[in-house]
């Protein structure tokens, strides 16, 4: 397939999405001459992802592991390219993420929750402008701070200024490599506090980084920049994933008034007056999960999947 996009800035994903409504979900695109198969079947996509040992592409992955003669991703999970180093340590992640293990920290994500709020009332005056997706930013940056390091980094850097602000303005090099610099040192002191803390057994924090650190000081893996890359790794994909979707998904809400009555007619019936989610509500906010995954679905944070053939020579995504 030989096709040229009309506008030569328009996002890549952009450009294959056009073409699979031109030719179809299953196609060859040639990068001189590289090969990329580019899929939207949803089996091969599920077979991509997860269904088979595939690893990554580099030539996506290189990017990120270091810009600008910084250190950026390095070896962190988003990283990683090949499946056998990669399985090991996702799984490391893996009981931090579950569902259980979440709930049991609801209280800090209804803490976010309400201090966005109470940002944001003095504001709903129907004439001020807010940028949702910036307060939004604030909120997620927050989150992770609490629920994966027991931290408050709203209060070590300024957001709007520094941290991930200038991450996701690459262009602006200064900037950049100062924000990378800042977190980098955030991180490791963060991390280094808490290892001494560990292995000297004092009482630590149940988040995220405590559970890592039970398993990796056991089998005495401890590599500090390894961690650090995943501390980046978490606030950027973290940050700007939840930021988005929390985004489209107000947008789509109002342009959808039936769906917005039906969401507050759950939240009224399940949550009532009461000022927090319980573990118990998430079960029964049925329809509003539904429609968090329709908004995944339509705009998803990640729009494609990046592997390398096992034998050798093609790209799929």
């Amino acid at each position: 397939m030989n096709k040229r996009s009309g506008n030569d800035h328009e996002p890549f994903a952009t450009m294959i999405a056009k073409w699979t409504e031109e030719v179809g979900e299953l196609f060859v695109l040639f990068f001189i001459y590289d090969p990329l198969v580019a899929s939207s079947n949803p089996a091969d996509v599920k077979r991509i992802a997860s269904g088979e040992r595939i690893d990554k592409a580099s030539s996506f992955i290189k990017p990120i592991t270091t810009l600008f003669g910084k250190r950026f991703a390095g070896q962190s999970l988003l990283a990683i390219p090949n499946y056998e180093t990669w399985k090991p340590k996702r799984k490391l992640y893996d009981p931090s993420f579950k569902r259980s293990s979440l709930k049991d920290r609801l209280s800090m994500f209804n803490e976010c929750a309400n201090t966005l709020l109470e940002r944001l009332r003095p504001l709903a005056d129907g004439k001020t402008e807010v940028s949702m997706k910036e307060a939004f930013h604030e909120m997620a940056l927050d989150a992770i701070s609490k629920v994966a390091f027991s931290s408050d980094f709203n209060k070590t850097w300024d957001s709007k200024s520094l941290g991930l602000k200038a991450l996701f303005h690459p262009h602006e090099t200064k900037m950049y490599r100062e924000a990378v610099d800042a977190m980098r040192t955030i991180g490791r002191d963060c991390i280094e506090k808490r290892i001494k803390a560990v292995t000297s057994g004092e009482e630590v924090p149940n988040d995220i980084l405590t559970q890592i650190l039970h398993t990796t000081i056991a089998d005495k893996s401890v590599d500090l920049e390894s961690l650090v890359d995943d501390f980046i790794a978490f606030y950027v994909a973290g940050q700007e994933t939840i930021a988005n979707t929390l985004s489209f998904a107000i947008v789509l809400i109002h342009q959808h008034p039936e769906v917005l009555y039906r969401l507050l007619s759950e939240i009224e019936d399940v949550i009532g007056d009461r000022k927090e989610v319980i573990g118990d509500d998430l079960d029964k906010l049925k329809y509003t999960e539904q429609v968090v995954q329709e908004v995944l679905r339509m705009y998803p944070p990640v729009d494609s999947i990046n592997k390398e053939s096992p034998k050798g020579g093609l790209r799929l995504s």
